[in-house]
């Protein structure tokens, strides 16, 4: 006798026990683990996003303290607390961002898809960033010399800038590179370091971190649009899933399939939430935003 497949959900005991075929048993068991791995990408996606926002959070902060703070501006401790911390929140920025990056291949050959060269696709994406976007390199050159030699901010300046008309000033705090410091060290990469001195013998790091952004954004992107009929297909078979209970219960907040053996007995045992997609979806807009964050200017300005 054979192995029969069920769908029920769990209300204090199995209720609605109903017969499913094989296919759609394995139909979704797959479409589960796809858009779970989705998801995956997605918060890797988003612990970059966070970690950029922090960044510019504290960078605003860091630029508040001196503007109200006069001992933010002659401590020399406090000063040094101040550089310590962009530097903390741009590592923890490079970290997730070379993790995102690592580990995105692997995790798009652990979903079942059908596109066979998606992975080669991503990496021509990579590349593409890498050649034609100067934050990109930098980034990634700033990354391996963190990893490896010693912090990336050396300093914080602070910069006023006034108004004769209305007596105003602007003020704010900029995390600069010394690219003598890279030279001397002679680690870093030297094709990126030659680009950089033709501009200059400081960089500030907050606008290609924002070009950096971009480009992980449009990878990102370029990802979601190419497995976006996948992506519904897989929703819709999860939705017909459990659409086999909300006839009979309008609320269904979670469905299990299995393998029901010839003594009852169910193995196999699979527990579905639409939680997941719901998130998933709520990242993918959060972070959809994020195409010309080097043109924006933030500021406090009440004019």
């Amino acid at each position: 006798m054979e192995n029969k497949y069920v769908t029920f959900i769990v209300k204090g005991g199995r209720e609605n026990l109903t017969a499913i075929n094989k296919d759609q048993f394995h139909n979704i068991k797959s479409a589960k683990e796809n858009l779970v791995n989705m998801l995956y990408i997605e918060e890797k996606f988003n612990f970059i996003v966070e970690n950029f926002f922090e960044l510019e959070h504290d960078l605003l902060k860091v630029t508040l303290n001196k503007v109200y703070f006069p001992s933010y501006t002659v401590d020399w401790s406090l000063s040094v607390s101040d550089i310590h911390l962009i530097n903390r929140r741009l590592i923890n920025l490079l970290t997730t961002t070379k993790l995102y990056l690592d580990q995105i291949t692997h995790d798009i050959n652990m979903i079942n898809h059908g596109i066979p060269e998606l992975t080669e696709q991503i990496k021509k994406q990579t590349n593409y960033q890498y050649d034609n976007v100067l934050g990109y390199r930098v980034m990634e050159a700033l990354r391996n010399y963190v990893q490896h030699r010693g912090l990336p901010v050396h300093v914080l300046t602070y910069n006023v800038k006034g108004s004769d008309e209305n007596q105003e000033t602007e003020h704010a705090i900029f995390p600069m590179i010394r690219l003598v410091d890279l030279e001397k060290d002679g680690k870093f990469k030297k094709a990126v370091l030659n680009e950089l001195k033709q501009l200059g013998d400081k960089i500030n790091i907050k606008n290609y971190t924002r070009e950096y952004i971009e480009s992980l954004y449009q990878i990102q992107k370029f990802l979601r649009d190419t497995l976006n009929l996948d992506v519904h297909k897989w929703e819709t078979i999860i939705n017909n899933a459990f659409s086999i209970h909300t006839p009979i219960y309008s609320d269904v907040k979670m469905i299990v399939i299995g393998e029901q053996l010839p003594n009852g007995f169910i193995t196999n045992r699979l527990h579905i939430t639409l939680d997941p997609i719901r998130r998933r979806k709520w990242l993918e807009s959060k972070n959809s935003n994020l195409s010309s964050i080097s043109q924006k200017i933030i500021t406090t300005d009440v004019r």
